[in-house]
């Protein structure tokens, strides 16, 4: 017997976001016969890996320390891993978001903190070992 999908499950499209910051230069590039829309820049590069490294993990959305600690009142994140930052020079800490903070939430931020500073001392002594 041939199970039916549903219309939701058939036309599910598996993706991954990653989400930095830093500097871009977006523009048109080109001559005058062809002019092309263009990003370039590091934070391209860290939202690409991060996008690699999420697709991987089979995570819905990755974002770099950076975005997680300017979110971190609106969104419930959970550290996943190290990845080289845009010039490869230096490990940085990922974090997957798991769901936005209800206002309940942000009254047990501190916990959050506390396990999530607890969470990310041993992933990133665990992935210094893999470093080295």
């Amino acid at each position: 017997a041939r199970r039916m999908q549903s219309h939701e499950e058939a036309c599910r499209v598996p993706f991954s976001v990653g989400i930095a910051t830093g500097r871009l230069l977006v523009g048109p590039m080109g001559c005058s016969g062809l002019m092309t829309a263009n990003v370039l820049g590091p934070a391209l590069r860290s939202s690409w890996e991060l996008v690699q490294l999420a697709s991987r993990a089979g995570v819905d959305i990755l974002v770099e320390e950076e975005v997680m600690e300017k979110a971190r009142f609106s969104f419930i994140f959970t550290p996943v891993a190290l990845f080289l930052g845009p010039l490869g020079d230096r490990p940085q800490s990922c974090y997957r978001v798991l769901r936005e903070a209800a206002a309940n939430d942000r009254e047990d931020e501190w916990m959050y903190t506390l396990a999530a500073g607890d969470q990310r001392n041993a992933l990133v002594q665990g992935s210094r070992e893999q470093l080295l």
